[in-house]
């Protein structure tokens, strides 16, 4: 089972997984007590944890406890229904008979450092979380969480070498690559970047960010056609992103009328003929296109100067720049700073061709 952490909190460990790791790691330790009776609540509390009900999960891990008090899974499994409620407090003090009877477990020291960030003592957190990470150099997840707490305390370089760990253990959280990717751009580190984003997009072929921040991995390796196919992939997963849908107001649920009787069929004389003209005077209208987005037209001017420079394809250029003015890149300032690069190929036929869309001062 998992505590989970909403925008602002702290990602821990799958507690889905803990749960497995508990049950076989711990299942020694525990004695079912009363038998089939704490087994049955033991398992009553991991379902109403499925189904995020967790005060009922604590509820059914306590009695479990009752009836069979050396149940160590189920003492742990209340710890995680109890901070999943946000109480912090009581999660706490339901720890402490575990760490008094082994204060060693790196499990309940996981627990513990998660608590101690909700408590608010984040150093200590921290300084535990380091401490978790050189005890077990092989748990991914141990490394990201170290990874994510050296970020927030600014302990750049140990931020830097955990998450070069997660990566090299292969973790799998998307969140933890790009991570990885924003520090090894930092530093200039391209091949570490081109492995973190290529990953990223891997784990999730939507995140249009990724792939402009892959794009321009690339293009610092001067590698231009693979930088042009990653904007292309940016701009598409843009595009086949919904649009966000203004919430509704809500209004009275009208009270329920009657079902009216179905109207009579009419003779067979009567029934309209259908409507077999080419033309017909009603159709469905078109549903409307989805309005280029800002990244849109900026993935596109990237595009155009990709090409322009990178692969000397002005064809293809000019008309990435036409899709960028027409979608909104519309900063005169911007177009002429283009001009004004040093070394730009075929300058005047470019300032046409700006003119002509309407991206230069003078056009009509």
């Amino acid at each position: 089972m998992l505590l989970k952490f909403a925008v602002k909190r702290m990602p821990l460990l799958a507690f889905l997984f803990l749960f497995i790791f508990m049950s076989f790691v711990l299942a020694s330790c525990a004695s079912w007590g009363s038998g089939s009776l704490a087994k049955e609540y033991y398992n009553l509390g991991k379902a109403y944890y499925e189904m995020k009900k967790y005060p009922d999960s604590a509820r059914a891990f306590q009695i479990a406890m009752k009836l069979a008090p050396r149940l160590t899974v189920a003492h742990v499994n209340l710890v995680e229904a109890v901070a999943e409620t946000g109480d912090w407090e009581g999660a706490w003090t339901f720890l402490q008979p575990l760490l008094s009877k082994d204060p060693h477990n790196t499990v309940y020291l996981k627990i513990k450092a998660y608590l101690l960030w909700e408590l608010h003592h984040k150093k200590a957190s921290a300084e535990l979380w380091k401490n978790l990470a050189k005890e077990l150099p092989a748990d991914a997840d141990t490394q990201y969480n170290f990874a994510y707490v050296a970020r927030e305390e600014g302990w750049s370089e140990d931020e830097w070498q955990a998450l070069k760990t997660y990566a090299d253990l292969g973790g799998t959280k998307p969140k933890a690559w790009k991570l990885l990717g924003k520090e090894a751009v930092k530093r200039h580190n391209w091949t570490r970047a081109l492995q973190a984003y290529q990953q990223v997009v891997k784990l999730d072929a939507s995140d249009a960010l990724s792939y402009a921040a892959l794009s321009e991995v690339y293009v610092n390796l001067e590698q231009f056609d693979n930088a042009a196919g990653a904007l292309k992939q940016a701009i598409l997963a843009e595009k086949n992103t919904p649009a966000a849908t203004p919430l509704a107001t809500a209004s009275p649920t009208p009270a329920a009328s009657p079902t009216p009787p179905p109207l009579p069929t009419p003779p067979p004389s009567q029934v309209p003929a259908p409507n077999t003209s080419p033309n017909p005077t009603t159709s469905p209208a078109p549903s409307p296109e989805k309005p280029p987005t800002p990244h849109e037209a900026e993935w596109e001017f990237q595009l155009g100067t990709i090409y322009l420079y990178g692969m000397d394809d002005y064809a293809d250029a000019i008309a990435a720049y036409r899709i960028a003015w027409k979608a909104g890149w519309t900063d005169l300032k911007v177009w002429h700073h283009l001009v004004d690069f040093p070394g730009m190929p075929q300058k005047e036929r470019l300032i046409g061709d700006l003119r002509t869309m309407g991206a230069w001062e003078g056009s009509s």
